[in-house]
């Protein structure tokens, strides 16, 4: 299940690895996420450090300033065949430190 997560919905922090990370963009499954860094300059795909029932934390595994780069990123690792990771990853602007101004 893919969902688009609203940072204003949760209860927000500003540690990357944690699971109510503020800059959380769209969740693929129960394992990955794509976030934006604290900075504003990377897209980050995560993993989830264990698998379900336990939480562990969010581990990055790619670090992308483009979009075309988070994409191919996806692609390979066949997050893109998730209902709704490409129509969120494609609203993305070209690049990751325009994010913000969205």
């Amino acid at each position: 299940m893919v969902e688009f997560v609203d940072p204003k919905n949760l209860l927000s922090s500003d540690r990357e690895p944690y699971e109510h990370y503020q800059g959380v963009i769209v969740k693929s499954g129960e394992r990955w996420r794509v976030i934006i860094c604290r900075s504003g300059l990377q897209f980050i795909l995560q993993k989830r450090s264990t698998n379900p029932p336990n939480k562990g934390i969010w581990i990055g595994q790619s670090y992308c300033t483009t979009k075309d780069g988070l994409f191919g990123v996806c692609s390979h690792l066949g997050l893109l065949s998730e209902p709704n990771t490409e129509a969120v990853l494609t609203k993305l602007p070209e690049r990751a430190r325009d994010y913000r101004k969205k």
